[in-house]
């Protein structure tokens, strides 16, 4: 990317140098006269700058082109670039140093590119280059994940980042279980966030409702109790779990026991088992078919809709590499 901006200035330098006419004079002893009375900086290779008064040294940049190895200045006819020339050079440098990672038409890679990421490692780069990380995935009601993972809820603990969409007074399953009890985290009767196992065994943090409000939601399950966490307000309920919900059930996004829905934007979601990290789940879109879903960066697999319909992808994440 440097080497491409640094060729682009030399470029942009030499043809500006030149835009004021024909007949400029080519001698030496007229340019540095100009430098004298202009005491102009001129800026070398290396980087570094200087004060030209009556001398110049062959290929140093001048305000007016530059000095070739004969210690004349060179003619114009010698420092333009033909257009073929600096397209072949501009498109050689995107090919070598960028990528498109969206596209006018994303089911067609030969449309327009809109938006270029630049080669090479980005610590905001956290997935495979085959899909393009996206701010968030919103899903309406019909559209949830099975994350493959199967538990009975001890000892599971999970984190999520969403905005809720739709102030509902059905019941919004966040993260759930295609079983009727269990581990589920939930919104409810347009007020409350809580994780509930069964009956009262649940703990509840109250919230006002504002349309485009962030939640980051930590739950955690244990053989003795339940707690939650909502933006730093926390509840703990303390007993233990009946045995009779215990039984190994899958965990869902979106979706509890095939009944309740969420309507919400989803920018992250993590679940831990045990204490390990099993699932990672960044919002993301294929770039091979535009399909919307969630990459998991722990099982490296990418997990789409289960339900009908489909999720709603939210902004590109810009990524800059700081070059």
């Amino acid at each position: 990317m440097k080497k491409f901006l640094f060729v682009l200035l030399g470029v942009f330098v030499v043809m500006g140098a030149f835009a004021a006419g024909e007949n400029i004079p080519t001698s030496k002893s007229y340019v540095d006269s100009k430098l004298v009375e202009k005491q102009d900086i001129i800026p070398k290779n290396d980087g570094t700058t200087q004060v030209l008064t009556n001398t110049g040294t062959a290929g140093e940049y001048g305000t007016k082109g530059i000095y070739d190895a004969n210690g004349e200045y060179m003619t114009q006819t010698q420092n333009l670039v033909d257009a073929a020339t600096m397209n072949a050079g501009v498109q050689n440098a995107i090919d070598s140093e960028f990528q498109c990672i969206e596209w006018l038409d994303p089911n067609d890679h030969s449309s327009d590119c809109l938006l270029f990421d630049v080669f090479g490692p980005s610590p905001q780069q956290i997935i495979p280059r085959e899909y393009t990380q996206i701010e968030y995935i919103e899903t309406t009601g019909t559209q949830w994940i099975d994350t493959g993972i199967l538990s009975n809820g001890i000892g599971l603990k999970t984190e999520a980042k969403l905005q809720l969409t739709t102030n509902t007074s059905e019941e919004q399953a966040i993260i759930g279980r295609s079983a009727r009890a269990g581990y589920e985290v939930y919104f409810s009767n347009r007020k409350y966030i809580g994780t509930y196992h069964q009956n009262q065994q649940e703990s509840v943090v109250y919230i006002d409702y504002l349309p485009g409000t962030l939640y980051t939601i930590n739950s955690e399950m244990t053989n003795t109790g339940i707690y939650q966490n909502v933006n730093g307000l926390s509840d703990i309920y303390t007993g233990d779990m009946d045995p009779l919900y215990l039984y190994p059930a899958y965990i869902l996004l979106f979706r509890h026991n095939n009944l309740y829905k969420a309507y919400a934007k989803v920018y992250y979601v993590k679940i831990w088992n045990n204490g390990l990290l099993v699932r990672n789940f960044i919002p993301a879109r294929r770039n091979s078919d535009g399909e919307i879903g969630m990459y998991d960066t722990v099982s490296n697999t990418f997990f789409t809709n289960s339900g009908t319909g489909e999720f709603i992808g939210g902004p590109v994440v810009y990524l800059p590499t700081g070059e």
